[in-house]
């Protein structure tokens, strides 16, 4: 492969870290503008809807630059393809963001309950720590860090299904909670989301490094968690 080749997988290499960045970025202000109540906060995450979509845009127009105009041996058009598809749950991530500052705007004529805050708090932290990771570990090809965040995804799962009962085991006594419980339903089902979004991010990170494609979600492992 020739210098031009490497330069071009280089660039588009940068622009998913700089995509991850962003979706990272938008997360941490669109789970914080709902767990503070901050209504401000949350039209700015709305105000940005478009930057994540456009940054995948461009990243997906040069990745097919790449792969058809530069013929990349083997390895590096596993890698290529990897960004193409990883890029597309990393949009995801943003949308799912969009859409929790969107439920943020919501709750602020709302009652609010205590519980389950504290538990999107958890699952937000969860789910928060392991888009970092994730992003980590593409930045260092490390496919055995891909392997452990995908790992914690279970962790999220648990916490969802744990909110989700919580929620709907509060509608039966009080009925004054039915008007925020959609929201909270809404928004720890979007986080929940978002982990699937960095297993799948993960599996790319693996394909990438190794060829294989592998199916790293512990939850469709889980007979439980499939039940419920």
């Amino acid at each position: 492969m020739g210098d031009q080749n490497l330069a071009e997988i280089l660039k588009v290499k940068k622009q998913f870290v700089a995509m991850g960045t962003l979706v990272s970025s938008q997360i941490h202000q669109a789970t914080k503008s709902f767990l503070e109540h901050d209504m401000i906060l949350a039209k700015q995450v709305i105000s940005k809807d478009q930057q994540v979509n456009q940054t995948e845009v461009k990243l997906e127009k040069n990745v097919f630059d790449v792969l058809i105009r530069k013929n990349p041996m083997a390895s590096d058009f596993r890698e290529t393809m990897s960004i193409l598809k990883a890029s597309s749950d990393m949009e995801r991530i943003g949308d799912a963001a969009i859409r929790i500052a969107r439920q943020t705007l919501r709750m602020s004529d709302k009652p609010t309950f205590t519980a389950a805050e504290k538990l999107i708090q958890q699952l937000t932290y969860q789910v928060r720590q392991m888009l970092d990771k994730v992003d980590e570990a593409y930045v260092n090809d490390d496919s055995d860090a891909a392997y452990a965040v995908a790992s914690e995804d279970i962790k999220v799962d648990r916490l969802y299904l744990q909110l989700r009962q919580l929620v709907l085991s509060q509608q039966v006594k009080d009925k004054q909670q039915l008007k925020a419980s959609d929201v909270y339903l809404i928004i720890s089902r979007q986080l929940e989301r978002v982990g699937d979004h960095i297993v799948n991010v993960a599996e790319w990170i693996v394909y990438a490094q190794t060829g294989k494609i592998v199916e790293l979600n512990p939850g469709k492992n889980d007979p439980e968690l499939i039940k419920k």
